[in-house]
């Protein structure tokens, strides 16, 4: 709806309807199977070559890059900047000039300043 646009605006994120997009809607199934065979190409491609052909992509596209965030790590909280992934997908956060990588273990990501 244009109040849930509206307030993932708020939050630096913005959103798009089909409806901005299409002239006539598809339907929720159609919408499904352009996802589903959209995904099954790209993991056939991730399982052949790994990450690396979806790092630039990513990197396009990463709406918590270069921004205040922190990392859960069991009851403690890790501040620092997101700055992306690495090769091998581990999450790549810059915590007083130093960069560390969580790749393992449980991990909640939010923004600083959010609500955890």
């Amino acid at each position: 709806s244009e109040e849930e646009r509206r307030a993932l605006a708020q939050g630096g994120v913005h959103a798009a309807a089909l409806a901005d997009a299409c002239q006539s809607l598809p339907s929720r199934n159609q919408v499904a199977g352009a996802i589903l065979d959209e995904l099954f190409g790209m993991l056939v491609q991730f399982e052949r070559d790994g990450i690396t052909p979806f790092l630039a992509a990513w990197a396009g596209l990463d709406a918590l890059r270069d921004r205040a965030s922190r990392v859960l790590l069991g009851e403690r909280w890790v501040v620092g900047r997101a700055r992306g992934v690495d090769g091998e997908g581990a999450l790549l956060l810059e915590i007083d000039g130093q960069m560390r990588k969580f790749n393992s273990g449980e991990v909640s990501l939010r923004l600083e300043g959010e609500a955890a």
